[in-house]
């Protein structure tokens, strides 16, 4: 008898599908609503590395563009070094639509296994607007590349309650340059409390007039942001 994929045990198929649809970053922006394969995803963890190592001893650090290289032409040359070969191809869901029983088992694993990388804050809700209660409520892992960029809408977190890990990047402006941009980002980030996040890591660049600097108070800033947020939740 001819062996298909369906007379595979289900955790055999499980198995499959995680390797065929998850473990990747999947870049939604403003102008692609769609998740394109990230070309460099350790890019996160190696910035994030380099901002919280930062004092306030005024050591410059390379400024975060707000849009990452993957899908910024002027980037991508800055970037010459770094392999580019995911940078415009979208993740493949026609795996989805062999048949309906695939389709049952497998649709949410793009969205659980998968992190999800938003280059502003109305992006991230503007995303969740379009998703199914249970496609939203799927998703695990969540990069936001500008949290001072645009609002998070309650809606989008009463949707999205299943983000249990969350980076976000965002430059801190001083009081000459940029107030509202700082009470906009602050506001976004507190909306998560509403959820139950099991590890929140905040990532603040300091603006000023005298160039991009990251001061230790920023580090405190974020390291109290980050405990309140989590322990909201404390049972978990």
């Amino acid at each position: 008898m001819e062996l298909t994929l369906l007379h595979l045990p289900p955790e055999v198929r499980n198995l499959i599908f995680r390797l065929a649809l998850g473990g990747l970053h999947l870049h939604v922006t403003k102008k692609k609503l769609r998740g394109r394969i990230c070309g460099d995803p350790d890019s996160y963890r190696r910035r994030s590395k380099e901002i919280k190592r930062s004092c306030g001893d005024g050591h410059n650090i390379t400024p975060w563009s707000p849009h990452h290289y993957c899908h910024e032409k002027q980037e991508r040359r800055r970037h010459k070094d770094v392999p580019l070969h995911g940078q415009k191809r979208a993740i493949s869901l026609g795996l989805l639509l062999t048949c309906r029983q695939v389709h049952n088992e497998a649709a949410l694993i793009p969205f659980m296994l998968n992190t999800i990388v938003f280059d502003t804050c109305d992006t991230f809700s503007n995303f969740i607007a379009i998703l199914t209660a249970t496609q939203a409520n799927a998703i695990r892992n969540v990069i936001i590349e500008s949290i001072t960029a645009g609002f998070i809408t309650p809606g989008a977190l009463l949707t999205a309650r299943g983000v249990r890990y969350l980076l976000v990047f965002g430059l801190f402006y001083s009081l000459d340059l940029g107030r509202r941009y700082n009470e906009t980002g602050l506001r976004n980030l507190l909306r998560f409390e509403s959820i139950p996040l099991y590890s929140v890591q905040i990532c603040f660049e300091f603006l000023s007039l005298g160039g991009l600097r990251s001061p230790i108070d920023l580090r405190s800033l974020e390291t109290e942001l980050e405990n309140l947020i989590v322990s909201s939740y404390p049972d978990l």
